[in-house]
């Protein structure tokens, strides 16, 4: 990361001062938990580019470092900068100027679902996700998902028995939280979807809906 090191809640930081360097640092330095990743050397507040070593889309990241979560921390807050760093592979994006509780908390929370991914297996009935392998199952039968279909599932499954309402949904699915029209369709198009795969052919259906508030996965009737 570009930037000076700290060591924010007891952990150990280290810092790299420019992006060519980087390679170098991700190389020697410690097996990484977490890590801040900096766009806004010199105060440009540059997006890093695709080809840096913590952000590469068309290649995985050295083997010692797989798995570790990415965040940008960058002054550029336009909307396809931001979609132009989160589809570059980073986990996170946080835009200056910003509270440093936040940057923590979105530290602990990448962390957090870093360690739930992997080993994560989720189940409820015989309906199975295996989150790593991004794989879905049930009744021993293998049910192919869309990219959007899966995140679908898993968050349902991470709530299972819990309702969830549709703004739950498009805020952390669809990370939507400042539309000036509602996704309700989008999501009601991608649950009929959902179920056609998972219910359409079990006795037993899983995804129900709950009225006027939304939809909850689980075994047996509503």
């Amino acid at each position: 990361m570009a930037g000076s090191p700290y060591h924010p809640d007891g952990c150990t930081s280290w810092s790299s001062r420019t992006r060519r360097r980087s390679p170098r640092a991700l190389k020697e330095g410690p097996r990484t938990r977490g890590l801040r990743c900096d766009g806004s050397a010199h105060g440009r507040g540059r997006v890093l580019p695709p080809r840096h070593p913590t952000v590469r889309p068309r290649g995985p990241r050295p083997r010692r470092h797989r798995g570790v979560p990415v965040l940008i921390l960058t002054a550029r807050d336009a909307v396809q900068d931001r979609v132009a760093g989160l589809d570059a592979g980073a986990d996170d994006y946080l835009v200056k100027p910003f509270a440093f509780p936040e940057l923590l908390a979105r530290l602990r929370a990448l962390l957090r679902r870093g360690r739930a991914e992997q080993a994560a297996r989720l189940k409820v009935a015989d309906l199975e996700v295996d989150v790593p392998a991004r794989s879905v199952s049930r009744g021993g039968h293998d049910i192919e998902l869309t990219s959007r279909e899966f995140e679908l599932l898993e968050y349902l499954l991470w709530n299972r028995g819990r309702v969830v309402s549709r703004e739950m949904l498009a805020r952390d699915v669809w990370r939507e939280t400042r539309r000036a029209t509602t996704l309700d369709n989008v999501i009601d198009v991608h649950i009929a979807r959902l179920r056609r795969k998972v219910d359409d052919s079990f006795e037993v259906k899983l995804i129900q809906t709950v009225r006027g508030v939304g939809f909850i996965i689980k075994e047996g009737d509503a």
